[in-house]
């Protein structure tokens, strides 16, 4: 071997993981490329028909004038912006592709920001950090989101995760301003709001006009959608970003759309004709009701117990809410979970914990995934996968029992310590 092959593979073996990691971000991306030209059902009958209405409407402003889809300002924007090029089905996809790497960069951040708060030293938590970027990219159900689906749902799911790198390292306005900013893109940001108020009572590090963050940032990065609308509605155009939410809310009649949770044990023929709409409306109002009283019932334990709040604790509460949440709740959608999933992966990398309940989620999120984007031709038995959530729904729960009782523990030690200097005797 000549010395400058040898001086090569010594450089290569030098930077053996960098060149890793950029090759496989660059697959990664090749990947995407490959997948891109599949139409779901969802693009075809929606996604590309507001592209085009967008464009034919010969500006941006003039396009948001318009009521386009049951999306948010932000989001509406955006694919405004996207109208730049000719062909749809490349530009709605890349839109959201583009989220995978950002979310992607945010699950790298949090990884490295929970191990340095652990004690690890930074050279790991950075390589840890960069596998989990990695992991989260080849993830099928990220991979079926963006590239085949052409669905947003990291988009608002980045700015979660960036929400609770903030918080972990008690930066609180910029926690609030993520969280707004996922809020203005989907509505399932509210499936993390109990933990913000939970930390707003157990720590009491912020005041209560943070959470005026929240309206604040949704009129704000709706500004463009709002000054396209004043003319049409007027001082509404205001309140139209929190009112689509409102009509997302009450456009859906099914118990569950493709999501197997509790209310897929549930069918319509068991129903006498006649009274569906009445007997829909006392099982969304009731499952709402007992979805909340079981959220806040674990949340009250959680205060009574009073943990040390750390990394770990705070992403297993993420991943709780999300599965209460979805999981209990009625009119939940198949993708609804997709933060949760991208949490308790980065979890499940950190603190090599719940790995079956993970490996239950890819499995039904596939089946859910695939049930949808085949047209309903291949079809699941979603009962039986109601009951594999469910059980890995029940892990979950129990390892975040488990860790509030330790940092409880913790937190009673460290309250009940001498202070520097001071006897026990006082």
């Amino acid at each position: 071997m000549y010395s400058w092959e040898k001086r090569i593979f010594e450089w290569i073996h030098d930077h053996l993981f960098v060149i890793g990691t950029v090759l496989l971000v660059l697959f990664s991306a090749a990947l995407r490329y490959v997948l891109l030209p599949f139409r779901s059902y969802d693009y075809i009958e929606c996604l590309e028909q507001w592209f085009l209405q967008l464009k034919n409407a010969g500006g941006v402003l003039e396009g948001l004038r318009q009521e386009i889809g049951d999306y948010n300002h932000l989001y509406r924007f955006l694919l405004s912006l996207a109208t730049a090029a000719d062909n749809p089905l490349v530009a709605t996809k890349l839109l959201s592709v583009v989220f995978d790497y950002v979310g992607a960069a945010a699950c790298a951040w949090l990884a490295y920001t929970a191990l340095r708060q652990s004690g690890a030293e930074k050279r790991r938590a950075a390589a840890l950090g960069c596998v989990s970027a990695l992991v989260v990219l080849y993830l099928p159900v990220v991979l079926m989101n963006a590239a085949v689906w052409a669905q947003c749902d990291f988009m608002y799911t980045s700015f979660l995760i960036l929400c609770v790198v903030f918080l972990i390292k008690e930066k609180y306005v910029p926690a609030f301003l993520c969280y707004g900013v996922a809020f203005s893109f989907k509505l399932q940001a509210v499936f993390l709001l109990p933990v913000l108020i939970l930390l707003y009572v157990l720590t009491k590090r912020f005041p209560f006009t943070h959470f005026l963050l929240i309206p604040a940032t949704v009129i704000a990065t709706g500004v463009p959608g709002i000054l396209a609308r004043w003319p049409v509605s007027g001082a509404r155009a205001i309140l139209e970003p929190f009112l689509i939410y409102k009509e997302q809310v009450r456009g859906y009649h099914a118990f569950t759309l493709n999501f197997p949770n509790i209310y897929s044990f549930l069918t319509w023929e068991v129903i006498p004709e006649g009274r569906v709409d009445s007997f829909f409306n006392y099982v969304r109002l009731s499952g709402t009701m007992f979805a909340l009283a079981v959220l806040g019932a674990s949340l009250w334990y959680v205060l009574l117990k009073r943990p040390k709040m750390d990394a770990r604790l705070l992403i297993l509460l993420c991943v709780f809410c999300v599965d209460t949440c979805t999981l209990l709740l009625p009119v939940m959608h198949d993708r609804y979970a997709f933060c949760g999933t991208i949490l308790l992966t980065l979890y499940v990398l950190l603190y090599r914990k719940l790995g079956p309940s993970l490996l239950a989620r890819y499995v039904t999120e596939a089946c859910t995934y695939i049930f949808f984007l085949n047209e309903n031709e291949i079809n699941f038995p979603y009962p039986t996968l109601a009951v594999v959530n469910l059980t890995a729904y029940v892990f979950v729960c129990m390892e975040l029992y488990r860790l509030v009782r330790a940092a409880s523990d913790t937190a009673l030690t460290v309250t009940a310590a001498p202070a520097p200097g001071q006897t026990d005797a006082g």
